[in-house]
């Protein structure tokens, strides 16, 4: 590899999980999956910490972890020390990507899908970012003729990359029956097209990178864990359940038939990765985190405060810029701003607050609420509620933007920042959420042959993916290359070498818009219809 620059496939499924995709290859569903998995090596791979796309695909996309490249939500502070939120984009990333970093070694790739790529970052090859609405989707691209090139492939559907946020909207507020099944196709008709997208690069102009984001296995875990997962269907579904099941079914064998499309571009020279931002499970409940830190009183609400039960109306963005105006500042210590973060900022008075407690009480106050909430047991089962909990410095080196403490829960589910009169509900029905371990799949002339390794880390996909090429690994990447996925011969003629660090982040194109106010209250509902935001 050293010397000859065979294409590298990257194959991303949004939400991955070997509990899902294991029964799928073994019950026939899967079949290319399942050779692709014994012809190569396979691991877990650990997530970020907490476990969400934005800062898991950027880590992937970087090489650096949430600390290091400062994307650590959906959402940002609009300034240092506010409640109020807008989302993330590019002029937050602190890293080079390693499509940037390809651009500097003379390497063209192909990034598509990806999401935390707008305003685009220049480089040598083309992006199609993930979570922007159509009318921005052109001056997000790069080049920025891009969507004219794309036009001229023969039955593509242009504008469904950019995704319905509508339909998504609808669908996931209340999944009923009669709409199951054209969701389901929708999100199959999405990945077909984004795989058609690649498809035409590979023959219009090649590169030697090519990675596309497959976002459906996420979108649809997210409704239909229950139906997914042998542990829930297997205790016997209705009549409806099973229609609906076999429609899911369906989606998968068609998703493997685009994995095969994909891992045959990178032709039998190449290699081909598969990985997942994240895993996926189960989850039945549903903890009212800021109605905890009420009743501990840390917090309180202010006559504005939105109930569990009023929620379903709260879902503009207007609503989540304000979401400051939800809390009585004055006497709030300590605050939840995001259910994706699952993350408890504490208002330290001069620091990030007009009010809250002195910066000389800081270490005690977080002491204290770490050891109260480490000690909630779940009123139904009597089991811990809160599994782990990081602080600042453990999660995140201390980066001023991030929480004081973040939270992992007993169900690995994300908190809610409503105002609740109980702290844990039951879910009307099992959801699923992303859970740390997601998936690494590997295949290619230096690749071992039916292989499983011990669990990686999420760092170890972008050193695994420039070794591929020929290329040294930054010195400033924190993950490694797994040497024990490749072949002794292939690592003695190639070793994993270290070079010079990254460069820090590439300046966007200064032209490309920004989403409106109008484009961000759409994606705040698919957020919510998602569990984001709640």
């Amino acid at each position: 590899m050293a010397n000859q620059t065979p294409a590298t496939m990257v194959i991303g499924l949004d939400g991955a999980t070997y509990s899902i995709l294991d029964p799928l290859m073994e019950s026939g569903h899967m079949p290319y999956l399942r050779q692709f998995s014994a012809e190569g090596v396979r691991a877990e791979l650990e997530s970020t910490i907490p476990p969400i796309t934005p800062p898991a695909w950027t880590t992937i996309m970087t090489g650096r972890s949430p600390a290091n490249h400062g994307i650590l939500d959906f959402f940002r502070p609009e300034a240092p020390g506010s409640q109020f939120l807008r989302f993330v984009s590019t002029k937050q990333l602190q890293c080079e990507t390693i499509w940037s970093y390809l651009t500097r070694r003379q390497r063209t790739a192909a990034c598509l899908n990806f999401p935390v790529m707008s305003p685009p970052i220049p480089i040598s090859g083309y992006s199609i970012p993930g979570f922007v609405t159509w009318r921005h989707l052109r001056h997000a691209c790069y080049p920025r003729d891009l969507m004219d090139t794309l036009k001229t492939i023969p039955g593509f559907d242009l504008k469904i990359i950019a995704h319905d946020f509508g339909l998504e909207e609808k669908v996931l507020a209340g999944c009923a029956f009669e709409e199951a099944e054209s969701w389901i196709n929708y999100h199959t008709y999405k990945d077909q097209q984004w795989v058609k997208v690649l498809e035409f690069l590979s023959g219009y102009d090649p590169c030697h990178v090519n990675a596309l984001v497959l976002d459906s296995i996420d979108r649809l875990q997210h409704v239909f864990y229950r139906l997914l997962d042998p542990a829930f269907y297997g205790k016997g579904l209705s009549e409806a359940d099973k229609q609906i099941q076999s429609i899911l079914f369906t989606h998968y064998r068609a998703l493997d038939n685009m994995i095969a499309r994909l891992a045959e571009i990178a032709g039998p020279e190449g290699h081909v990765f598969i990985v997942s931002d994240h895993g996926f499970g189960p989850s039945q409940y549903c903890f009212y985190l800021n109605s905890l830190l009420e009743q501990l009183g840390y917090l309180s609400w202010s006559d504005r405060a939105i109930s569990e039960s009023e929620s379903a109306g709260d879902v503009s963005m207007e609503a989540v810029k304000n979401h400051g105006h939800l809390l009585d500042w004055q006497h709030t210590i300590a605050y939840v701003n995001t259910p994706s973060s699952n993350g408890i900022t504490i208002n330290v008075r001069g620091k990030n607050s007009r009010y809250g407690i002195l910066p000389e009480e800081y270490d005690r106050v977080r002491n204290q609420l770490r050891d109260q909430l480490m000690a909630l047991k779940h009123p139904d089962t009597g089991q811990q509620v809160v599994t782990g909990i990081w602080t600042r410095e453990e999660a995140f080196g201390g980066l001023e933007a991030a929480p004081d403490l973040t939270l992992r829960l007993w169900d690995n589910g994300l908190v809610s920042t409503l105002k609740s009169d109980e702290i844990i509900k039951p879910r009307r029905e099992c959801a699923g959420v992303h859970y740390p371990d997601g998936v690494f799949m590997a295949r290619g002339p230096a690749i071992r042959s039916g292989v499983r390794l011990d669990p990686l880390n999420i760092l170890d996909v972008a050193p695994s993916i420039l070794y591929a090429q020929g290329l040294a690994i930054p010195e400033d990447y924190e993950g490694g290359v797994p040497e024990e996925m490749i072949e002794p011969e292939a690592l003695a003629a190639n070793p994993v070498l270290r070079g010079t660090a990254t460069q820090g982040a590439q300046k966007q194109a200064a032209d490309a818009l920004e989403m409106d106010e109008a484009d961000m209250e759409l994606i705040m509902k698919r957020l919510k219809g998602l569990g984001y935001m709640s």
